[in-house]
């Protein structure tokens, strides 16, 4: 149900510029990122991953100087940590190997953005936040060892799973006007998601720009 209606939010948020579009109250930038992003919690997630890189893009319709709605596909990707992972492992003589995929999120999202008044003209902060829909995926982790002979000792995978869910997100940045139709920013976000037993929390960080086309 909490899918459903997230699904709702964000394709009404995609549909309200072209219903306006007639009254000229909006402009239309896109929007493109790219940067890191950390997994928090829980705490399995956040022991055995680790940063990964994140890239995304949006559309933004400004509805007046300091408020604009938005709209975000974005990739966020987590490294797996073998070394922290190879560290809570009981001691062994043999050759242990671990093998594991980076774990991701995908998201799309509406998002509402603020700025506050400008510290000059072209330096504006500002604040934003909203909801989404995720694909949280984690992979299995297989671990094997062997004789230094070459003989199986053991072979053990454990399962990984791939959820959907509704995921919260808040944050803040800096925009550099650079033009009229160009600016760049650098932001932060906290970002709460709800597909499986126990929220994933992760903390993206992103530069990119934005490009008025409309």
């Amino acid at each position: 149900m909490k899918l459903k209606i997230c699904i709702l939010v964000i394709g009404l948020v995609v549909l309200y510029p072209i219903r306006v579009s007639g009254q000229h109250v909006s402009t239309m930038d896109l929007i493109i990122n790219g940067g890191i992003s950390i997994p928090t919690e829980p705490k399995p997630w956040s022991d055995n991953w680790k940063w990964g890189l994140t890239g995304g893009a949006g559309i933004s319709y400004r509805l007046s100087r300091s408020f604009s709605i938005e709209t975000h596909i974005d990739y966020y990707s987590f490294f797996f940590d073998d070394w922290s992972f190879a560290a809570r492992l009981p001691f062994t003589n043999n050759i242990r190997n671990i093998d594991a995929k980076s774990s991701s999120i995908i998201g799309l999202s509406a998002l509402m953005h603020y700025g506050v008044l400008p510290l000059s003209p072209t330096f504006s902060p500002y604040f934003s936040g909203g909801i989404g829909v995720q694909r949280y995926y984690v992979s299995d982790i297989r671990i094997f060892e062997q004789t230094w002979e070459g003989d199986l000792v053991s072979d053990e995978t454990i399962p990984g799973a791939t959820s959907y869910g509704v995921f919260l997100i808040a944050g803040g940045g800096v925009s550099l006007i650079a033009s009229e139709n160009r600016s760049y920013f650098i932001e932060v976000h906290y970002g709460i998601g709800f597909s499986g037993d126990d929220p994933n929390h992760f903390l993206p960080i992103k530069i990119g720009f934005r490009h008025r086309i409309k």
